[in-house]
C-alpha cells in the first residue's frame, strides 16, 4: 500500500493560515449567490458552502465532520450565521448538495467513466514508472483534467497496485522468454553457495567500492571483469524502461539469496538481470571515479614532494648564487682573459670544483618548473634527474 504522504492526494491542513482562509475558503460573490439560492436554512447554508469550498480545495467531498473547525468557523463568520449553527443536514439534503456542487463546478461524479480514465492513465504510466505513488499521481492528474471527482485514496491505491502487477507480470514473462540456457545457468549459479564459502556470488553483486587506492583499483577492475563474464543483460532488458530496471534492481538488492530464491521464477529471472545490469553500470562508474581520485591523490602528493624538494634545495641555490656572484666580480675586475680564467678557478675550487657545482646546478634546475609529474623535467642542463618513486594513492 502506498503512503498517502508520498502522493499528491489533496488533504486538509490541520491549521490553515489566515491567508489561506481568505484566499481559498472565502466564497466569491457568484459562489455566495449559488449557496444562498440552493440552501434552506442556516445549517443547510453552512453545509452547502462548506462542501463547495472543500470540493474546490480537494477535488472530492470529505465527511462533514472531517472539515477543520477553523474552516467552519471562518465560513460561519462569512455567512453571518449564529456561532452555534452546525452543518448538520439529512442524508437526502447532503446528496442534493453534492449534486448541486458537481453541477455548479462542471464535475462528473466518480463512476464508470472516471474509473476507466484513471485505469488507462495508470496503465500507461506503469509502462515506464513503478512506484505506486507515481501511478496514483498520474491517475489523479488525469481525473482532474477530465473534470472527474476524485475517489477515496484507498480506491486509487488498489487500482495502482493491480495495474502495476499486471504490467510487471507481462514484463517478467517477456524477459523470461529471452533467457538462453547458458544465461539462465549463469544467473542461477549466483544464488548457489559454493562449498567452502559462506556466501553466494549474489552478495558480490551488491558489494560497495572501497577507498581509492591502487590495490583497490585493481580489485574493482577484476570485479568488473567478473560482472561482464556473468553475461550481457542488455538484450534481455530491451523494452524495459530504465526506471523499471532501477526499481527492479533495488528490489533485488534488498533481498538476500534465500529470499530471492523464494520469488516466482519469472520475477526472479527479471530481477537478477536488472541487478546485474545495474551492477555493471555502477562498477564502471566507480572505476572511473576511483581512477580519477587516485590520479588526483598522486598529483597532489607529487606537488607536495616537489615543494619539499625545492625547500631542500634552497641552501644549495643560495650557495650557487654566491659562487656566481664571485665569478662575475672576478670577470669584471680581471685585467685580462687569462687572469680572469685563473681567478675563476680560484673561486670554483673552494666550492667543490666545477663537477660538484654542475651537479648542484642539475639538481636545482631539474625542479625549477612545475614538473611535479613523475618522469618529467623542464631543466635546461644536460642530465635528466633520476625518476622518482610514484607515491601510492590513498584517500
Amino acid at each position: 500500500m502506498a503512503s498517502i504522504e508520498r502522493t499528491a492526494y489533496p488533504r486538509f491542513k490541520a491549521n490553515p493560515t489566515a491567508t489561506e482562509l481568505r484566499d481559498v475558503y472565502t466564497p466569491t460573490l457568484p459562489e455566495a449567490e449559488f449557496v444562498h439560492a440552493g440552501a434552506r436554512g442556516p445549517s443547510s447554508l453552512l453545509c452547502l458552502t462548506m462542501l463547495l469550498k472543500a470540493f474546490q480545495r480537494l477535488g472530492y467531498f470529505p465527511p462533514v465532520a472531517g472539515v477543520p473547525p477553523v474552516v467552519v468557523d471562518h465560513l460561519r463568520s462569512f455567512l453571518r450565521v449564529d456561532p452555534d449553527v452546525q452543518p448538520d443536514v439529512t442524508p437526502r439534503t447532503l446528496y442534493r448538495h453534492h449534486q448541486a456542487v458537481r453541477a455548479y463546478l462542471g464535475v462528473e461524479a466518480w463512476g464508470h467513466a472516471g474509473r476507466h480514465a484513471a485505469l488507462v492513465a495508470a496503465a500507461e504510466a506503469a509502462e515506464v514508472l513503478n512506484n505506486p505513488a507515481d501511478l496514483i499521481n498520474v491517475a489523479m492528474e488525469e481525473l482532474v483534467r477530465q473534470r472527474h471527482e476524485l475517489p477515496a485514496f484507498s480506491t486509487l491505491d488498489r487500482m495502482a497496485g493491480r495495474t502495476r502487477t499486471v504490467v510487471n507480470r507481462r514484463l517478467f514473462a517477456t524477459v523470461d522468454t529471452r533467457l538462453s540456457p547458458d544465461v539462465l545457468k549463469s544467473l542461477d549459479s549466483l544464488l548457489v553457495v559454493v562449498p567452502g564459502q559462506r556466501r553466494s556470488a549474489y552478495n558480490d553483486l551488491k558489494a560497495l567500492p572501497k577507498r581509492p587506492t591502487v590495490g583497490h583499483l585493481g580489485a574493482l577492475l577484476d570485479h568488473l571483469v567478473w560482472l561482464d563474464d556473468v553475461g550481457d543483460m542488455a538484450p534481455l532488458l530491451v523494452g524495459v524502461p530504465i526506471a523499471k530496471v532501477v526499481h527492479f534492481a533495488a528490489e533485488a538488492k534488498a533481498l538476500d539469496a534465500a529470499e530471492l530464491g523464494d520469488v516466482s521464477p519469472p520475477k526472479r529471472r527479471t530481477l537478477l538481470p536488472c541487478l546485474v545490469a545495474r551492477a555493471q553500470v555502477q562498477a564502471r562508474d566507480d572505476l572511473a571515479e576511483m581512477f580519477t581520485q587516485c590520479m588526483a591523490t598522486i598529483n597532489k602528493r607529487a606537488k607536495e614532494e616537489l615543494a619539499d624538494i625545492r625547500d631542500s634545495h634552497r641552501e644549495k641555490t643560495e650557495a650557487l648564487v654566491g659562487v656566481l656572484a664571485d665569478m662575475l666580480t672576478v670577470l669584471e675586475e680581471a685585467p685580462s682573459d687569462a687572469e680572469a680564467g685563473r681567478l675563476v678557478k680560484e673561486v670554483v675550487e673552494p666550492a667543490g670544483g666545477a663537477a660538484a657545482l654542475l651537479a648542484d646546478c642539475e639538481a636545482v634546475s631539474a625542479y625549477h618548473g612545475d614538473n611535479h609529474l613523475p618522469g618529467t623535467s623542464t631543466g635546461s642542463v644536460r642530465k635528466v634527474p633520476k625518476k622518482r618513486t610514484v607515491p601510492n594513492c590513498t584517500a
